[in-house]
């Protein structure tokens, strides 16, 4: 005898939930796994996850792109405006708002939230996650590879994030910034930047 669950079907799910629910099935089942870039198939690729992450992200600027295998989560928390580039492997969960010509570099991670850890009679896994504290990243900002950015940072316009660093407080605008944890190793600005102001 088969028992069948009421409610428990994808297209009771998809029903439920709409186009939403859709484009994120199609996101994560075939186009994460597209072509990125250079490669043949790589247009029809970054088209395909542009379009996608449009209908889920909370805002997906013009000329913005999105390399393969990018998790956004649901999507819903995350903002990204005009011509950016989101590299290969990124996380982007929670609340996050990435500005405008932005470069995210490969398996770059920002989270908004994390684990709660406060209650020593509970097992840590078994707490629960923390609320969100947003990210935010400002115009013109390089983020390099494998770079981390946790819950409630502030990535200041014009700056540059290292590759492989661990960004635990806010960065200034022009900084350029580096290491685990990651400190003030220069600036982008010039002599000839403080007269065009």
């Amino acid at each position: 005898m088969v028992v069948k669950e009421s409610g428990r079907s994808p297209f009771t799910y998809f029903k439920k939930h709409g186009l939403r629910s859709i484009a994120m099935f199609l996101y994560y089942s075939i186009a994460i796994w597209l072509p990125g870039p250079g490669m043949p198939l790589g247009r029809f690729g970054r088209w395909l996850r542009g379009y996608l992450c449009s209908k889920l992200f909370k805002s997906y600027g013009e000329g913005t792109s999105v390399d393969r295998l990018c998790d956004c989560g649901s999507g819903r928390g995350v903002s990204v405006g005009t011509s950016s580039f989101i590299g290969k492997r990124a996380w982007l969960l929670g609340d996050i708002t990435i500005g405008d010509n932005v470069g995210v570099g490969a398996e770059m991670i920002a989270i908004s939230y994390n684990h709660e850890f406060a209650d020593t009679t509970v097992p840590i896994m078994q707490q629960g996650l923390s609320e969100s504290r947003p990210i935010f990243i400002g115009n013109d900002v390089w983020l390099g590879a494998r770079c981390i950015i946790l819950p409630g940072v502030r990535v200041g316009d014009h700056a540059i994030v290292g590759a492989g660093s661990v960004v635990t407080k806010d960065v200034e605008p022009w900084a350029i910034v580096g290491g685990n944890p990651a400190r003030v190793i220069g600036t982008r600005r010039t002599s000839d930047d403080d007269l065009r102001c």
